[in-house]
């Protein structure tokens, strides 16, 4: 994880092996069901994250209600291992993520 550089697509973090080659990782298993979207790749302790909003409702002239979701993939490159490691919210959508 040292070497790679890590970007978000909708379907896909990429990944970039500085040294050796790049590659593509699959993203955690969102709610298909629900609008989400990814809007952080970065590191949390050790380990790829990614941070992802869910839309939850539309509330009457005080904006929307979203969940952010803190997702860690625990075993790098294996899919199975990523995991939800915080739930934030819902809370109204006038935030902005820190970095990890």
């Amino acid at each position: 994880i040292v070497n790679c550089v890590h970007y978000r697509t909708d379907k896909y973090v990429l990944a970039f092996d500085m040294v050796d080659e790049f590659g593509k990782l699959s993203m955690p298993p969102f709610d298909l069901s629900s609008k989400y979207g990814c809007d952080f790749v970065g590191v949390l302790n050790g380990n790829l994250a990614v941070v992802s909003s869910t839309y939850v409702e539309w509330i009457n002239r005080k904006g929307t209600k979203i969940s952010v979701d803190i997702w860690v993939m625990k075993e790098y490159g294996v899919q199975e291992s990523w995991t939800k490691q915080f739930t934030i919210g819902p809370i109204y959508s006038h935030y902005s993520t820190m970095g990890l």
